[in-house]
């Protein structure tokens, strides 16, 4: 039997709402450009009353695609991806913000892609990208997914990936053949230390084209974190003009690795995330709040600025972990989406997000 993948849609209410990036705008209505809150939510429609402890969040033609870590499927037990598609929505007439479940349901790939990297071990640090592959043969082309992703299966925890081209339709053993398609990256599988949170740079500083999808030859580099100092670090590894991203990822060696020094402190330093030229970082450095919190870096002419710390509210006397920055285009601001254990939650870690304007600050 074949299924057909579900798309992601728009979804406008009838109070004329924006998603987070609008594809279509009312000049009519009071308040045409959105705002996301300076207040951190919590996002509630995703929460339980176990732990949400790391995400990463995907805009596809206006509908947010959000992989997470969860000890949710187990009571408490171990980590799962799980994950759940949702709409910000801006009403237009009254200035109104708010987060809901998708009109048009969940997109089945993204969550059988979670559901195949389930085992008896914990899953940590979710990474989806879409590229368009080009056969330059016959000129078709295709979407591929990627999602990457830790677990500790061996022990300690190793990057894997995932990947699954998408060209219309697949099977209902879908499960089945995303788990055969899960492969080690040997650059990140060092069994003596920790490996995780892979994020890719570009060239443009620019994490999608106009349609949702990663262009092809911009890719330039990707970052990770591992504990083999003793300390969680950051490591980048450059990739090769021209170089075949999936051939490069696979052959990879962890000799090609390098601290980025300029990020780096005494501490830990993990969980990286890059949007554009933007990465946002967890540590435990001293002159935080306490626990870890939330840094910032801008690249510029090859290096990192000095790291700045976000400060309150984003920042607590607790910890806060894996933050991920989306633009949206149709608002005045950009969204913080994270993980924290600060008080007031659903329980343990919950997801929260707020709006910033860095985005705008730095293009």
């Amino acid at each position: 039997m074949k299924t057909k993948i579900l798309s992601a849609v728009c979804y406008f209410a009838l109070i004329s709402a924006l998603s987070l990036q609008s594809c279509y705008e009312k000049p009519s209505k009071k308040y045409t450009k959105g705002y996301f809150p300076d207040s951190v939510c919590n996002l509630e429609i995703v929460n339980s009353i176990y732990d949400e402890i790391n995400m990463d969040l995907r805009l596809l033609r206006c509908t947010n695609f959000l992989t997470f870590a969860s000890n949710r499927n187990t009571q408490g037990g171990s980590y799962d991806l799980n994950s759940k598609i949702f709409t910000f929505i801006w009403n237009q007439e009254n200035g109104k913000f708010d987060a809901a479940d998708n009109l048009y349901g969940q997109d089945e790939l993204y969550n059988k892609m979670a559901e195949a990297t389930r085992t008896d071990a914990n899953e940590y640090g979710p990474t989806f990208y879409r590229r368009l592959i080009k056969n330059e043969q016959n000129n078709n082309q295709f979407i591929r997914y990627y999602l990457f992703y830790s677990d500790d299966q061996k022990g300690t925890l190793d990057l894997r990936m995932l990947t699954f081209d998408e060209k219309g339709t697949y099977s209902e053993n879908l499960i089945s053949e995303l788990k055969d398609k899960i492969v080690d990256l040997n650059f990140a599988s060092n069994q003596q230390f920790n490996e995780g949170y892979f994020t890719l740079l570009t060239e443009d500083f620019s994490s999608f084209l106009p349609s949702g999808i990663e262009a092809e030859t911009s890719i330039f580099q990707l970052v990770f974190c591992t504990d083999e100092t003793g300390n969680y670090d950051l490591y980048k590894i450059d990739i090769p003009q021209n170089e075949n991203l999936d051939s490069f990822l696979l052959q990879a060696s962890e000799n090609g690795k390098t601290p980025i020094t300029e990020l780096n402190s005494a501490q830990d330093d993990r969980c990286p995330s890059t949007t554009s030229n933007l990465m946002v970082f967890s540590s435990n450095r001293p002159g935080g709040l306490g626990g870890y919190d939330f840094y910032y870096s801008i690249l510029k002419d090859g290096k990192w600025s000095t790291p700045v710390n976000f400060g309150e509210p984003i920042n607590s006397p607790y910890d806060e972990y894996r933050a991920r920055v989306v633009k949206a285009e149709e608002y005045e601001n950009d969204v913080l989406i994270f993980s924290s254990n600060r008080p007031g939650g659903n329980g343990g870690y919950d997801l929260y997000y707020t709006g910033i304007e860095l985005m705008r600050e730095h293009k």
